[in-house]
């Protein structure tokens, strides 16, 4: 076994994180509305809420997976305020 290089998390973080980015633009409108579950560029589950999609990355096996909401298209961003 090999010791881990210093940085090596850093680059498997920054590969997971453009495979997260390229799986999004391909698939986007597939999944327009819901909350995905992914590890790297493998969907791991989908739900109508968080949780659901939580619980599909913890039966998949995968404790630190990327959860998001994918937002339709047409999807006009708010930010709270007065």
């Amino acid at each position: 076994i090999s010791p881990s290089l210093p940085g090596e998390d850093q680059e498997v973080r920054a590969i997971k994180r453009q495979q997260r980015e390229d799986w999004l633009k391909a698939n986007y409108a597939n999944y327009a509305g819901k909350y995905i579950a992914l590890d790297g560029n493998r969907l791991l589950g989908v739900g109508k809420n968080y949780v659901e999609a939580r619980k599909a990355a913890i039966q998949a096996g995968v404790k630190d997976a990327y959860i998001d909401f994918v937002h339709p298209p047409n999807a006009k961003g708010f930010m709270g305020g007065w």
